[in-house]
């Protein structure tokens, strides 16, 4: 928060995973978004970016 990272991830290859966290115009990290290997994740920050988790843990 204090340098202003906007979004930050947590990979769970075990659980497989992933929870995205955003920062809010508040300054603060809000809920994390939880993703499993069946979803598609599109980043806030990153318009362009869509990665289909099924094809990373296969």
């Amino acid at each position: 928060m204090k340098v202003g990272v906007k979004e930050y991830w947590i990979i769970s290859p075990q659980n497989k995973t992933v929870q995205i966290f955003n920062l809010n115009e508040d300054d603060f990290y809000s809920e994390p978004i939880i993703y499993s290997k069946e979803d598609i994740i599109k980043s806030v920050i990153f318009k362009d970016l869509i990665i289909k988790l099924s094809d990373i843990f296969e």
